[in-house]
């Protein structure tokens, strides 16, 4: 009888501290705080339930409503780690403040701890994601929104991504929005290339105004270069601080993201873009 009560609580309390302890662990050892909300044990399957990860200054915010390992726990026992096949979490939303000076090394140290060597991809399993929601804010308020999200991660270092809506700037004068799109890309030695981004149901909207009136949109845009530098741009294209073209015009920033795009297409990328309208208004309406 003693030795069945000892097993009935090492299964409902030590070992899913156990592995909610695991869990932290390895998100302090990438730079985030982790908390879990619950562990359901089985012999067939481990699922986690609310996680949520935070970066230092809460710069970024992850939560994963269920994450099922696909591993039972006699499984992840003997074989530790390497039971874990494929991942399938349901529920994923991401916010992300791009205001946050804290955020930009918060990102980097987390891709220098993942952005490994291309063969440490075989230790990873394949991830599958559903209910994927992004949402990037700045000091004025939402910049871009992702709704309807499918995420799919290969373990040989393949991302394939759809989403059912994307909006830059909702509710505002200047902004766009895009109905659906689907993205792949894949890793290297040299980084994360594109091999296709295809855009459905695109819209553009501005308001018309004085050469010399600023776009707020575009301010807001130039406010995240920082940010988009580290990730997107070459690093022989980086800008060092106190260079005197850290403030660029329009046409050269535009141009800097140009060169920063095609630096990432794989050869033979597919790019496409359908279904474009523009919309500019006014005080006299729209056209």
């Amino acid at each position: 009888a003693l030795l069945s009560v000892s097993a009935a609580v090492a299964w409902f309390v030590w070992i899913p501290n156990a592995v909610e302890q695991r869990v932290v662990d390895a998100a302090a050892g990438r730079g985030l705080t982790a908390r879990v909300g619950g562990v359901d044990l089985g012999l067939y399957g481990v699922v986690l339930r609310s996680v949520e990860l935070t970066s230092r200054g809460e710069s970024f915010v992850v939560r994963l409503d269920r994450v099922d390992t696909g591993a039972g726990i006699v499984a992840l026992a003997s074989d530790g780690r390497s039971a874990v096949r494929r991942l399938t979490i349901s529920g994923l939303r991401v916010s992300v403040d791009v205001h946050s000076r804290e955020l930009p090394a918060a990102l980097r140290a987390l891709r220098g701890r993942t952005g490994a060597h291309p063969g440490a991809h075989a230790e990873l399993p394949a991830v599958d994601v559903s209910a994927v929601e992004v949402v990037l804010r700045d000091a004025v308020g939402v910049l871009v929104r992702t709704q309807g999200g499918v995420l799919e991660v290969l373990p040989e270092g393949v991302v394939r991504l759809e989403a059912g809506s994307v909006e830059l700037a909702p509710g505002e004068p200047d902004g766009a929005s895009i109905e659906t799109f689907s993205a792949r890309v894949h890793h290297e030695e040299a980084g994360w290339l594109i091999d296709t981004f295809v855009a459905q149901g695109a819209s553009i909207r501005y308001r018309e105004r004085d050469s010399e009136e600023a776009n707020p949109l575009w301010e807001r845009l130039r406010a995240c270069a920082p940010l988009l530098s580290s990730f997107a741009v070459a690093p022989e294209e980086t800008v060092a601080d106190g260079d005197e073209e850290a403030d660029p015009s329009r046409l050269e920033a535009m141009a800097r993201l140009a060169r920063a795009i095609g630096a990432r297409l794989s050869p033979g990328a597919n790019l496409r873009l359908e279904d474009l309208s523009v919309v500019s208004h006014s005080d006299q309406g729209e056209r």
